[in-house]
């Protein structure tokens, strides 16, 4: 069995699917498993050791600390270096240079589109590093030993001679519903899970909620997960504030994985407005968690989501007007189309989209890594 080393410097320390999914399939395949990240502190957690990058206060203290992060890690002596950022693409040139472990790059999303929409980066910087990236990435990679991609069209970017898809969907054999959800206060109770910023919705959804309550609607909503835009924030406490929203619109923060479905069972629709732009060759993850929870989906309409949701699952609306998501939601609401479509996603889940199959993938990639 190798000695695998997951190392993170953006992702939360239990997110989805490093923690949770990749780092728990090689546990349970009997490797040792180390995980670099962000951390209050050294533990261990499911049997797999969690050792702490610190809790930097923003990126450039972030960033600072990536040198440390490949020192200490090329001190752990792995078979296997497995990385998650692409600001961690030195720190893995580095490792495959001065380690005999074997370097994957695990890629979760489409990079070069998502540096348009990076609030943090300079304008005047961005057409450059858009079209630098795609060759940076790519260069890169071919000094790695594995590629994984989470769809095949990120995959697709590169022509790596031992790549995988391993996408993200949800593993079931570890998700229990629970017996007694969430108790809404409202007629209706819209949720969402997930990273929390305007790209994914985050001021469109409580300005969906406004303009259902204006029309008479008592609706709430959920948001689980955690900030990822300042700015983004204080626009939607700004519209919460000045709508009266503040009994209406609930944020709790992360939560674990498997304590998202205390929310999703106890709502009556999971939302996914996430800004088509911002999604190009990406799945959102979270229409599989809702589709386990047997939750009806209202989601952008956008070629991945359309492919990846089932009719008798959701809906799809359009990002970019508010006001006809807010005709079509209130339809789907009062129609009583939304409890129809309840109780549809399980089935999709188990047969279609289980991580059981993606572990499968996961594990092959690593035994062809192991025995080279």
């Amino acid at each position: 069995m190798a000695k695998v080393v997951h190392l993170s410097t953006v992702h939360t320390t239990f997110d989805a699917r490093i923690f949770h999914k990749e780092c728990k399939t090689l546990r349970n395949a009997g490797h040792e498993v180390i995980l670099y990240c962000h951390h209050p502190s050294f533990t261990t957690v499911d049997g797999i050791r969690i050792k702490s990058l610190g809790t930097p206060s923003s990126r450039p203290e972030r960033w600072k600390n990536i040198p440390s992060a490949a020192q200490r890690a090329a001190r752990e002596n792995g078979d296997v270096y497995h990385f998650h950022d692409p600001e961690l693409i030195p720190a893995a040139i580095y490792l495959s240079q001065t380690t005999t472990g074997k370097v994957v790059f695990d890629v979760h999303e489409n990079y070069p589109n998502k540096i348009e929409r990076r609030e943090w980066i300079p304008n005047i910087v961005k057409p450059a590093l858009r079209r630098s990236f795609p060759y940076i990435q790519t260069t890169a990679a071919n000094q790695f030993d594995g590629l994984i991609g989470a769809t095949e069209w990120v995959t697709d970017q590169f022509s790596h001679p031992l790549a995988a898809t391993v996408h993200n969907y949800p593993i079931v054999d570890e998700i229990e519903l629970p017996e007694s959800p969430r108790q809404s206060e409202h007629e209706y109770q819209l949720a969402y899970v997930g990273s929390l910023n305007t790209n994914r919705g985050m001021v469109r959804m409580v300005k969906l909620t406004r303009d259902l309550v204006n029309k008479g609607l008592d609706v709430g909503l959920w948001l689980v997960g955690p900030i990822d835009g300042a700015a983004a924030k204080r626009q939607a406490d700004k519209i919460i504030s000045e709508n009266n929203l503040e009994n209406r619109v609930t944020f709790f923060g992360e939560v674990n994985y498997l304590d998202i479905f205390e929310y999703l069972c106890g709502a009556d629709a999971g939302l996914a407005l996430t800004q088509p732009e911002d999604c190009v060759g990406a799945i959102p993850s979270k229409l599989f968690d809702y589709m386990y929870a047997n939750l009806p989906i209202i989601a952008s309409s956008m070629p991945m989501t359309n492919q990846y949701l089932p009719d008798e699952c959701g809906i799809t609306v359009p990002f970019h007007d508010i006001s006809r998501i807010g005709r079509d939601v209130e339809d789907f609401l009062t129609s009583g189309r939304y409890t129809k479509l309840a109780g549809n996603g399980q089935r999709h889940i188990h047969n279609e989209f289980s991580w059981k199959q993606e572990q499968k993938t996961l594990l092959s990639l690593y035994d062809s890594l192991l025995s080279n």
